[in-house]
């Protein structure tokens, strides 16, 4: 007769077997490795050879410095405006406290600002947002001057270029288990459309075509974290096209190579890849 105590054993056994075949989020999100930031940037802008990669990496580092190096900038607030709020906090893991919300956002509307500013005078508040704005927009130019320079995409098209790139990142780290500081999905899409695709100066046909895919696979998202990853996938799939078609000489006159990525756009889109499992479930 087998024991109770072995039936439990074998049971806790499979259970930790299960558990570890589920997904899983990990606290943050790298800047390197094959899960990693870097990658995403690659692949949403077509850069596949190493020689190019190596071009850009410094770009894309700049970048994740700007995003998330901020403990110095986190404490100067806190000793500021917050030394005795619990809900503003510098320690690890609390990066994202700032420049999470995107790279035209208001930062006093960031989630997190919002919730620590109940005790704030207004005059405390309009000196807080001055100094988050000066900050961001320090920052951002930076970023800005960052990918002209190694881009080659001039100003103002430079900045939409910056726009995506930054939101990407955002995107990334919503695969991640800390996604309650990061910036509405909702807004990155908004963000990415508006501050982005259409200032890229793409003709009319290609900029409806990638703004439709983008609203499409944002609203087959059933939570924050799928509509983030859907909004990344079309990115990687539509975007290194219109790299390609548009900023190739730009990007290579700076030792950058974007690979053709040119698709069958009835056959092979995004969308089908969203829908099709849904579509299979749904005929049997």
């Amino acid at each position: 007769m087998i024991s109770k105590r072995r039936i439990d054993g074998a049971t806790a056994f499979l259970l930790a077997v299960c558990l570890c075949l589920l997904p899983s989020q990990a606290q943050s999100k790298s800047f390197a490795g094959p899960e990693g930031h870097e990658t995403d940037w690659y692949e949403c802008l077509g850069i596949e050879d190493q020689a190019s990669r190596a071009k850009a990496r410094p770009l894309f580092e700049s970048i994740s410095r700007e995003i998330d190096d901020v403990d110095a900038f986190c404490q100067l607030l806190k000793r500021k405006y917050f030394q005795d709020s619990t809900d503003f906090r510098c320690d690890t893991g609390y990066h994202r406290a700032l420049f999470h919300w995107g790279f035209n956002a208001d930062p006093i509307r960031s989630k997190t600002i919002k919730r620590s500013l109940h005790n704030l005078s207004e005059t405390e508040k309009a000196a807080l947002k001055e100094e988050l704005i000066k900050e961001q927009q320090r920052r951002n130019k930076r970023i800005i001057a960052q990918v002209e320079r190694l881009t080659g995409v001039p100003n103002p098209r430079s900045r939409a270029l910056a726009t995506i790139i930054y939101d990407i990142h955002i995107l990334g780290d919503y695969e991640t288990r800390e996604i309650a500081s990061l910036m509405d999905t909702a807004a990155i899409l908004n963000d990415i459309e508006n501050q982005g695709i259409r200032r890229l100066r793409f003709d009319t046909e290609h900029e409806r075509q990638i703004l439709e895919d983008l609203d499409k696979a944002y609203k087959q998202g059933l939570d924050d974290r799928a509509k983030a990853a859907n909004l990344l996938s079309v990115l990687k799939e539509r975007f290194p096209n219109m790299i390609f078609i548009y900023y190739r000489q730009t990007f290579l006159n700076k030792g950058i190579s974007i690979a053709d990525k040119q698709i069958n756009q009835a056959n092979n889109t995004i969308l089908d890849r969203i829908l099709n499992p849904l579509k299979n479930v749904l005929s049997k």
